[in-house]
């Protein structure tokens, strides 16, 4: 009888995996842009938009569902929004993020998420950025693109981190414990 009961009891804790186990959530390199966004008016830049790629992978035999891809500013600097995206046929379509996402059993998904961060006025942003403002004013535009993440990281490492520091992703399972991994750039 109690073989019996250890028996049941094991096919019980097997068939209960977390969430955690069975979606499993990756930060990927991109080489989409990061964008600049400039102020005419104060002859500042004002936003840096930085994409970033997330996997989700469904390792389980269960159809799994979310409702939004979170960036969780915790960096000094702050951030507005992101904004999320998925690849089709090379281009970015942007996808409402509050809308019930399924992730079918043992398949993963990607999206592109662009987190906007708030550049202050002050030299050590504006400096950084100052070989752009050429750009700007010559094609008489308000946003530059600047190279992928990981060129831009070759000269401006720190400053990357300053803006990300201590950022997260976050995905808001229905169902189940939602998912949190760090940002890594």
């Amino acid at each position: 009888m109690n073989k019996i009961i250890i028996i049941i009891f094991s096919i019980i804790l097997l068939g209960c995996n977390s969430t955690k186990t069975n979606i499993q959530f990756s930060q990927i390199d991109t080489e989409y842009p990061i964008i600049l966004r400039y102020s005419k008016k104060y002859n500042k830049f004002y936003r840096i938009e930085i994409p970033l790629k997330v996997k989700i992978k469904n390792n389980s035999l269960k159809e799994y569902s979310f409702a939004s891809i979170r960036y969780v500013y915790n960096s000094k600097s702050g951030g507005i929004t992101e904004t999320i995206y998925k690849e089709s046929n090379q281009d970015l379509i942007e996808i409402l993020n509050n809308k019930k996402k399924i992730i079918k059993p043992n398949s993963s998904d990607e999206y592109i998420i662009y987190s906007s961060h708030r550049l202050d006025s002050n030299s050590h942003f504006q400096e950084n950025f100052k070989s752009f403002i050429g750009i700007i004013q010559n094609k008489y535009v308000d946003t530059v693109s600047i190279g992928s993440v990981r060129n831009f990281k070759k000269n401006n490492k720190k400053l990357l981190n300053t803006l990300t520091a201590n950022d997260s992703i976050s995905i808001n399972m229905w169902k189940a414990n939602d998912i949190r991994i760090p940002v890594k750039l």
